[in-house]
């Protein structure tokens, strides 16, 4: 049971208090710090308003640990969460800097909100708000099954999508892949262009096939869901279906539990919400998951025809390239590799470059892929160059279940700059990183400027800024 957090853009931030004195007496460092957090709270993944659904993990019959909320601002305030659908309704008050938690533990979230119905609208949509600016975290843990997202607010939803999930998983049960849409607005007509592979064998879980088209008018806080029937492994998958709406709309991709590649041993709950297509990016750069150097299985999605991609992935330690790969893509259609049960997936780190705008998502490896009993399937979007940032500040949950937590990060540098000044501004919780790993000035990923590393990480508040840009994950 596994659980990837994203940091850029600030995945489940939180901010530390900071001392109320003049600004004179002001340390430099705790200035520095205040002024990250502005930075952090004026990203597009924070803000006052959010409409999220929650998927359904394995199944309604699985064994539950929690389903969680995470919401933080810097600014005391009254966060509520609603399922207006359902007359369900909660405040709490959020103090500054500090972590307010909607659980099923305190009765403030419920397993009812879980997305059972396809094709058909449900009134299950998940509305947070609050009078000052907030960030929103979901995570969904069952027995031997977990993931979450974070949630983009509505000020930074789009109208055009593209699902980008895995193939159906029928194994111990049916397990099917897909997409929930949530409508931020009544009156919402939202129209499905079904894309993907293995029409030829299977349909959506309501009879639908691929190639065709669905249409449905949401009323404000309505989801709709679609996903295969479960009744193929490793054949069907909507990866590529377009999704249109002609009001902001979230959508949130997923998997109900599977294992990767399918027919391994180990499987899980993988989900992430998409950013709209206006939101890709031409250049991705990705660090494998630190396990046993057996690499990462990626997929990359085109949103325009006649889109050209290459890649190139490298030994992280010496800089050998490893190998490369190239093509052309059209609209909704995409490229995968290493979706088998033996050899390598993409180890080390990867360059993805393309001429129009992609998304490209990176997936873990069952557990007996490489024997790591740390692992099982995750999926999680590789953030654009473009919107890499300077600082981010964000919190670790701990569980019995999570006891092991690291950051990959990625750092812009100067090759040409001898003091590496870059390289040495960032820092992990104050401390430089290149003074405790002193490779890390030399990690270079060929043909760019950035650098890599790993940093072990505790539950709880960690704060990481730079005089340069970067990214991570969790």
């Amino acid at each position: 049971m596994k659980s990837y957090v994203h940091i850029l853009g600030v995945v489940c931030t939180c901010l530390l208090q900071y001392l109320c004195v003049t600004a004179q007496q002001i340390p430099p460092a705790i200035a520095q710090k205040m002024k990250d957090a502005e930075r952090i709270l004026n990203t597009p993944n924070q803000g006052k308003d959010y409409w999220l659904a929650v998927p359904l993990n394995d199944s309604k019959t699985q064994d539950v640990n929690e389903l969680e909320f995470y919401i933080l601002s810097n600014r005391n305030t009254v966060v509520t969460l609603e399922v207006p659908g359902t007359g369900f309704t909660k405040s709490k008050k959020v103090q500054a800097n500090q972590l307010a938690l909607f659980t099923t533990k305190d009765g403030t979230a419920s397993w009812d909100w879980e997305a059972t119905v396809s094709e058909v609208p449900e009134n299950r949509g998940i509305h947070i708000y609050a009078d000052e600016p907030i960030v929103v975290y979901m995570r969904s843990s069952k027995v031997g099954s977990s993931d979450g997202y974070l949630a983009l607010p509505t000020t930074s939803l789009g109208t055009d999508y593209i699902h980008c999930g895995y193939y159906d998983n029928n194994s111990d049960k049916q397990w099917r892949s897909g997409f929930i849409a949530v409508a931020t607005e009544d009156n919402t007509s939202l129209s499905v262009s079904l894309n993907g592979r293995g029409g030829n064998f299977a349909k959506t879980s309501s009879g639908s096939k691929i190639k065709e088209n669905l249409s449905v008018t949401l009323s404000k806080g309505d989801i709709y869901t679609v996903r295969g029937d479960g009744t193929t492994i490793g054949t069907f998958d909507l990866t590529g279906t377009k999704i249109h709406a002609d009001k902001p709309i979230a959508v949130i991709s997923y998997h109900e539990r599977t294992s990767i590649p399918q027919g391994t041993q180990g499987g899980d709950f993988i989900c992430e919400m998409l950013p709209p297509t206006s939101s890709w990016g031409k250049k991705y750069v990705a660090l494998e998951f630190k396990r046993q150097s057996k690499g990462d299985f990626f997929r990359i999605v085109a949103s325009t025809n006649n889109t050209v991609w290459s890649m190139k992935y490298y030994n992280p330690i010496s800089g050998e390239l490893l190998g490369q790969r190239d093509g052309k893509l059209n609209a909704s259609q995409y490229y995968e590799d290493f979706n088998e049960g033996n050899g390598t997936g993409f180890n080390g780190v990867s360059v993805w470059e393309s001429d129009k705008p992609v998304l490209v998502m990176q997936y873990s490896y069952s557990s007996s892929w490489d024997k790591d009993t740390r692992y099982d399937p995750s999926m999680v979007l590789v953030s654009p160059i473009e919107q890499f940032l300077r600082s981010s500040v964000f919190y670790v949950p701990g569980s019995i279940m999570l006891t092991t937590h690291s950051l990959n990060y990625i750092v812009q540098g100067d090759p040409t700059d001898t003091t590496s000044a870059l390289l040495k501004s960032f820092t992990i919780d104050g401390d430089s990183v290149y003074k405790t790993y002193p490779q890390f000035l030399t990690n270079r990923i060929p043909s760019t400027n950035l650098y890599w590393g790993y940093k072990s990480l505790s539950p709880g508040v960690h704060i990481v800024s730079s005089a340069t840009v970067f990214s991570g994950v969790v």
